[in-house]
Formats: structure tokens, C-alpha cells, sequence
């Protein structure tokens, strides 16, 4: 009986110490510099993703430029704009 009591503080102060190991474990893992193949594969991977972006977000800000130049540039009051200044520099350089 009396072992008992002796053994299962003891065991509680074991199964303790063996989850603070577990912790340190995991942290010094995590603090261990990763290879420099592993780094350098990462840092192509990030770099593609970042220029795959690049690329389709400029491609869409440039789609949406595109579509609203194309529609302001069809309307019929930028065609009557565009004509009566033109009209207005012709006579202006026919009468001067």
C-alpha cells in the first residue's frame, strides 16, 4: 500500500518531465535552420507564385483599361466630340 502512494506522485512527475522533453524537442526542431536546397526551393516556389500574379493582375487591370477605352472611344458623344473639334481645327486653320 504504501508503494502505491510512493509510486504515483512519481509517476505523475515522470509523465511531466516527459511532456516538458516533448516540448523542448519540438522547439529546438523548430529553430534548427532548414537545408539550403530547402530554402532555395522555397524561395523559386514563392518567386513563380509572385510573377504568376504579377502577370494576371496586370492582365486583368489592362483588360479593364482595354474594355473602358473601347467603350468610351465607340459612344456616340465622344465621336460628336471628336468631330466638331475637328471640325473647329479645320476651319480655325482654313480662316487663319
Amino acid at each position: 500500500m504504501e508503494e502505491k502512494r510512493i509510486q504515483e506522485p512519481l509517476k505523475f512527475e515522470v509523465f511531466e518531465i516527459e511532456k516538458n522533453v516533448e516540448e523542448i524537442r519540438d522547439v529546438v526542431v523548430k529553430m534548427k535552420p532548414k537545408s539550403m536546397i530547402h530554402q532555395l526551393f522555397l524561395s523559386t516556389i514563392h518567386g513563380i507564385f509572385e510573377g504568376f500574379g504579377f502577370i494576371i493582375g496586370t492582365t486583368i487591370v489592362a483588360g479593364i483599361a482595354f474594355l473602358l477605352l473601347r467603350n468610351t472611344f465607340e459612344s456616340f458623344n465622344f465621336k460628336m466630340w471628336i468631330g466638331d473639334t475637328i471640325s473647329q481645327s479645320i476651319e480655325t486653320i482654313i480662316h487663319e
